[in-house]
């Protein structure tokens, strides 16, 4: 008997996935269960998400500072309706939170200690959704700028590029450094007048007081006799005549600026030898320092203090304040782990992330590499963009409180919430409000990434969810 051979049989009507279709709604849902940690016990829980937000506003103290309330842990209760019935009475699905406080009074010395109901936490459901007054309502990821270091081209002047470098916290005042078009240096705090970068750089540490501190930190500097000086070394260091010191007048050259003709004229005094710069490959700090008028460092923290605040009368102790509480207060700057590992990264540092300020060496840093574009030993980098997983952490902390500043002691124990609520509960999306329409998630997303904005400012999401107080809790999704 024939045996007949089976052929091959190939369909070209059909074409497999080349790749996998990946879980589109994973970074909401991974994102929001590390914000909540219900899953965690009370004494496991990381300082993020939630834990971190209220660990970070507490404790607070009355303004004598008699009372102290302090924050031990939280605890996430049970749903009162069920997810269906919540869209049919048009409810939303949430469970109640409710936080574990003490209230010490210190002339007293009494601890009261008693669990407090704060508000409602809306409940993701399965498909990474929200019930919303009944109607389910889905959290499109943001795109935001992340806090750290960036150095971009701002403009070109006579075919030569005018570097600038942003130095972007994730809560604070912007540093923005300019190159402008006379070779200086210079930094804006936020929407203040310009000065010098070299000013900022002695307000930082008395390390940089002087310009002879300066120069040596951004010159290689060399001791040469002075019968070998030459017109186009720059000192170091001022360089007076002889006679008392009283009566030295003008010095012959300032720190920093060209020899020139007053080569005859430093060979004449009693000078053997003298510091100076040989060769300089870029003159941009010794420009800077030229139109510097400060020559410490309390002239420094005194010129800072008259930009950011015009018309107050400048006191040392004042600028001193002022200064450490804009770049060295956590609870006003903080660079966060993303700003602090992008600056480590960038720069080659160590410091942990978990030191969250700006440091001297961060900023000598940059500065050093706008040197290192100028001389194009190094390329520019565009403003990076990610998905934030904190967006709002300021806004939230404010609101909360101003809310606890509020706070009134009744019988030594916490209040009730009817009679103060610190946390409201969940209002509907008030600005571009989102219903649940998975094959929009796609085109919302590509609409997003071609409008983003990349303007220093305030940024504001497209889908928030709107609370009484913690109104930017659900921002903090990615």
């Amino acid at each position: 008997m024939m045996t007949i051979k089976s052929r091959e049989i190939r369909n070209f009507g059909k074409v497999g996935d080349a790749l996998p279709i990946p879980n589109l709604i994973a970074i909401q849902v991974e994102s929001y269960k590390r914000f909540l940690q219900a899953d965690v016990p009370p004494e496991k829980r990381t300082p993020t998400g939630l834990e971190g937000l209220l660990r970070e506003v507490f404790p607070i103290s009355s303004y004598d500072e008699n009372i102290v309330l302090n924050y031990k842990d939280y605890e996430l209760g049970k749903p009162r309706y069920t997810p269906d019935e919540c869209r049919q009475l048009r409810l939303t699905y949430g469970m109640p939170l409710r936080i574990a406080c003490s209230l010490h009074r210190k002339d007293k010395d009494e601890i009261t200690e008693e669990r407090i109901y704060l508000g409602e936490i809306p409940i993701m459901i399965g498909g990474g959704e929200f019930i919303i007054n009944g109607a389910e309502r889905v959290i499109v990821s943001q795109l935001h700028r992340s806090p750290g270091v960036d150095f971009i081209k701002e403009t070109l002047e006579a075919d030569r590029p005018l570097h600038a470098c942003r130095i972007i916290p994730e809560r604070g005042s912007w540093i923005e450094i300019n190159i402008t078009r006379r070779d200086v240096m210079a930094v804006r705090i936020d929407q203040s007048g310009k000065i010098p970068a070299t000013c900022f750089l002695r307000a930082m540490d008395h390390a940089y007081g002087t310009d002879e501190q300066i120069i040596r930190a951004f010159y290689q500097t060399k001791v040469v006799r002075t019968s070998a000086l030459k017109p186009d070394m720059y000192v170091v260091s001022d360089v007076w005549p002889d006679g008392d010191v009283a009566d030295r007048g003008e010095p012959l050259v300032r720190a920093g600026c060209q020899i020139g003709d007053a080569v005859g004229r430093i060979q004449a005094t009693s000078l053997k030898q003298l510091e100076v710069i040989e060769h300089v490959a870029d003159p941009l700090i010794l420009n800077t320092l030229a139109e510097d008028s400060c020559h410490s460092h309390e002239d420094a923290l005194m010129k800072i203090y008259k930009a950011l605040r015009p018309g107050n009368p400048a006191q040392l102790d004042k600028a001193v304040k002022l200064f450490h509480e804009k770049f060295y207060d956590e609870n006003r700057y903080r660079l966060g782990r993303v700003g602090r590992f992008r600056i480590n990264r960038k720069f080659g540092l160590s410091l942990p992330t978990s030191f969250n300020t700006l440091t001297t060496a961060d900023f000598v840093a940059c500065l050093r590499y706008l040197l290192d574009l100028r001389s194009q030993e190094r390329v520019g980098f565009s403003i990076p963009k990610r998905v934030p997983f904190e967006l709002c952490v300021l806004k939230w902390t404010r609101e909360l409180c101003e809310q606890i500043a509020a706070y009134q002691v009744r019988g030594n124990k916490p209040k009730d919430p009817k009679e103060g609520v610190v946390l409201g509960e969940l209002d509907a999306i008030r600005d571009g409000r989102k219903k649940l329409a998975p094959a929009d998630v796609l085109k919302e997303l590509l609409r997003q990434v071609r409008s983003i904005n990349d303007a220093p400012g305030e940024w504001v999401p497209t889908a928030t969810i709107n609370l009484d107080v913690m109104r930017p809790l659900l921002g903090l999704l990615a």
